[in-house]
């Protein structure tokens, strides 16, 4: 069994997935959260996807951490991806994709007042974000200026970073932005996506004839297959989306996205598009299949909270209680109900 892990409310992006390639075709595949785990204390065995870390205190990332050791431990032929001790987060990797000379622009911690020595940046959270929280700035000043700005608004700096820009346009005049999901060693190309404003999230523009074929060229002859295993390896991730634009011909990596979206359910009315879209899925169910396919020990293993002071561990809903505890069930393992607000350790 290969199960797929996330925090509660943001596990759609499997079942979406799982959804519209067809549940039968990968019943090795179990979506469930951290909240579930950490209820039990205990997990069944079998190989690990860990996702979501942006979402995770450091307390959570400790306990999921722990858990990887104690299943490897358990089980040597175990698999897991995304180490949660050692996986670099956003700040991390794009430090390191810079000193590694794949990434052109740097980034900087604004907190403890370090400012950067390059222009244009941008500020923005560290963590998982809708938008950045500045426009493009070009001067030491206009820096200055938006964090006065921000602070203004009762905006912490804690976690806030000055990222470099690095985009041009194409010979449309538009901006570009790819998405490659990688699974193991496979690379599958997910997105091309283009727009008028130099902060791609998603592509609204109307596709066009060209575009299309641009985009049947970048999934058909993809040429970065090299680049984005190096980079992965240099984020110590196995499994994610890299979202990643050319300046210059050179590859300059935004973000890995741990727990990408990976298609709905409707077929695209392009066949191009919907071509593309069964190519992909195809490609992650391959990929997903051959980890599953070492065989490991079954049952489920406990696994004791870390000693901390002071922190608390975000429960499961009964809903992912109930569902949670059906997996230990089927692993012969005889399920233990919630503690109550209030009941002690002991209790």
């Amino acid at each position: 069994m290969l199960y797929y892990v996330t925090r509660a409310g943001f596990s759609y992006t499997m079942w979406r997935f799982l959804r519209g390639h067809g549940r039968r075709r990968l019943n090795f595949l179990r979506p469930i959260t951290y909240e579930g785990l950490f209820t039990s204390r205990s997990m069944p065995i079998g190989h690990y996807i860990f996702t979501d870390f942006d979402r995770l205190t450091h307390y959570e990332n400790h306990y999921a951490a722990l858990m990887a050791r104690a299943l490897q431990a358990h089980d040597p032929a175990v698999r897991i991806l995304n180490d949660p001790a050692v996986v670099l987060e956003r700040y991390a990797l794009l430090k390191k994709l810079h000193r590694a000379g794949i990434n052109d622009f740097d980034v900087t911690r604004l907190e403890g007042g370090d400012r950067p020595t390059r222009y244009p940046v941008f500020i923005r959270c560290e963590d998982h974000a809708p938008e950045p929280d500045s426009g493009l700035l070009f001067s030491a000043a206009e820096v200055e200026a938006a964090i006065t700005e921000l602070r203004s608004q009762g905006i912490s700096l804690k976690r806030r970073i000055a990222v470099g820009y690095s985009a041009e346009r194409s010979s449309d005049g538009d901006f570009r932005k790819y998405g490659v999901v990688c699974v193991g060693e496979r690379v599958i190309p997910q997105h091309v996506l283009r727009g008028r404003d130099w902060y791609v999230k998603s592509g609204h523009l109307e596709h066009d004839a060209a575009f299309h074929a641009e985009r049947l060229r970048f999934f058909n002859e993809f040429p970065h297959a090299a680049e984005m295993r190096k980079v992965m390896a240099l984020a110590n991730m196995q499994y994610g989306r890299v979202d990643y634009g050319m300046v210059g011909g050179r590859v300059q990596v935004y973000e890995i996205n741990s727990n990408p979206k990976l298609g709905g359910l409707s077929p695209p009315a392009n066949p191009d598009a919907a071509a593309r879209r069964k190519g992909m899925h195809e490609g992650i169910a391959t990929a997903l299949a051959e980890i599953e396919a070492t065989k490991t020990a079954s049952g489920v293993l406990k696994v004791r909270r870390p000693e901390v002071r002071f922190q608390t561990l975000r429960r499961a809903p009964f809903n992912e209680w109930i569902e949670f505890n059906a997996l230990r069930l089927a692993a012969n393992f005889t399920p233990t109900r919630p503690k109550h607000k209030g009941e002690s350790e002991g209790s």
